[in-house]
């Protein structure tokens, strides 16, 4: 098991077995603790992520700006580990009182409009469940998830997601799934900043070449159905910021491989906007790009 997936498992039954026991401060209080340590022992997700970072922020790895960022990108995924068990206990109402801002609703509505469904893309950023969960207030969600290695913790995962009301499918079973929900006109909901080294969509990503799943430009030619960007921010005060992006609809052609590589560029585009709008919430440690150089250990601060 990686350092990576020890520290979800430990965060993960840290909440189990202090949920409603702490307050919420204690419980970001141990979790940045948690992350600090696992920043150092983890080699592999401390340079993948000072790399990419040093892509985002167009700075080197050894830069002190590059390293504070990659290490807050893990504490701010162990302050979102933290808060996964809580959502057990989370209300239409609870959730809708942390809203602080919602941008571009009326997108959702424009993308629907049609019949065909929509997609709703995301990455790894901010607190995407709850993204997912204000849009399952309005209309049914699905979202195709990959199974946990630790069958207590995918169990604990898929629950929490339901009782945010959002369905889930196992990935490797989910595409008939995914064509019944937007056949019905109702919203599946994808991650795509997965690294696919030399089997992906090559893309342009933050100005050098990167290779992203074909899945979501795929689905959406198959179907019609528009993609939709969609952001869920932390903010200071630990509300959210939501905000829909304008749907982009994939125009099919005589290529097909040049129109999925068109529809992934123009979202590709669009995360490379969310993720400008804070990088610390972007959380990935996976190599995205091939490392040119060693990150090293983090500096100081």
């Amino acid at each position: 098991m990686s350092v990576g997936n020890l520290l979800g498992q430990l965060l993960l039954r840290l909440g189990a077995a202090l949920d409603g026991a702490l307050p919420q401060t204690a419980k970001y209080r141990i979790a940045s603790v948690l992350a600090s340590v696992v920043f150092v022992a983890w080699q592999t997700g401390r340079e993948n992520a000072i790399n990419n970072m040093s892509h985002v922020l167009g700075k080197p790895a050894q830069h002190p700006e590059t390293q504070r960022v990659a290490k807050k990108s893990m504490e701010n995924y162990s302050w979102y580990l933290a808060d996964f068990l809580s959502w057990m206990r989370m209300t239409p109402k609870r959730l809708q009182s942390r809203v602080r801002e919602f941008n571009g609703e009326e997108h959702i509505a424009e993308a629907l409009q049609a019949g065909k469904g929509a997609i709703f893309v995301s990455g790894h950023f901010g607190l995407w469940d709850l993204g997912g969960a204000m849009l399952a207030q309005r209309f049914p969600v699905l979202i195709p998830v990959d199974e946990l290695q630790n069958g207590a913790m995918n169990w604990i995962a898929c629950r929490v997601r339901e009782r945010l009301g959002i369905d889930t499918v196992p990935a490797e079973i989910g595409l008939r799934a995914m064509l019944r929900q937007l056949q019905s006109n109702r919203v599946v909901g994808l991650l795509f900043d997965r690294p696919m080294t030399g089997r992906g969509v090559p893309v342009t990503f933050f100005g050098s070449r990167a290779h992203l799943p074909s899945g979501p430009a795929a689905l959406a030619l198959r179907t019609g159905a528009p993609l939709v960007m969609c952001q869920c921010l932390r903010l200071k005060n630990n509300g959210l910021a939501v905000t829909v992006y304008p749907p982009i609809y994939a125009v099919a052609s005589d290529d097909e491989k040049q129109d999925i590589q068109t529809t992934m560029q123009q979202i590709t585009d669009q995360l490379e906007e969310v993720i400008r709008s804070c990088p610390e919430q972007w959380y990935m440690f996976r190599a995205m790009w091939p490392q040119t150089t060693t990150a090293g250990l983090p500096t100081e601060g």
